[in-house]
């Protein structure tokens, strides 16, 4: 169950943030995965979606990648993402959950 997916599998997942995929039926929920990264709010106002966008992509590719490495899922759906100030120097913490799910 546990293993290294060769990186292209983990890049054909579907990663979506409804609860379906058009014209794809869920066969199996396999369970819950998640994914973070924190970056700094202190480099001024201009770069913060800079900032947001690179934690949001890795917060992602971390779900992603258990998705496949931990449930051998062919996607995720249901994906939130929740913002959180850390409160320690100046960090902010990006996290992202979904549901691990097989397709037919």
């Amino acid at each position: 169950m546990f293993g290294n997916k060769k990186s292209e599998e983990v890049k054909s997942i579907i990663v979506t943030t409804t609860d379906y995929i058009v014209n794809r039926e869920i066969t199996n929920y396999l369970g819950v995965v998640s994914g973070s990264e924190a970056y700094k709010a202190v480099d001024g106002i201009h770069n913060q979606d800079v900032n947001f966008d690179e934690a949001y992509q890795k917060a992602v590719s971390r779900a992603m990648r258990r998705a496949v490495n931990n449930f051998n899922a062919d996607a995720i759906v249901g994906l939130t993402t929740t913002i959180t100030h850390t409160g320690v120097l100046q960090e902010v913490l990006v996290t992202v959950q979904g549901t691990c799910v097989s397709l037919n």
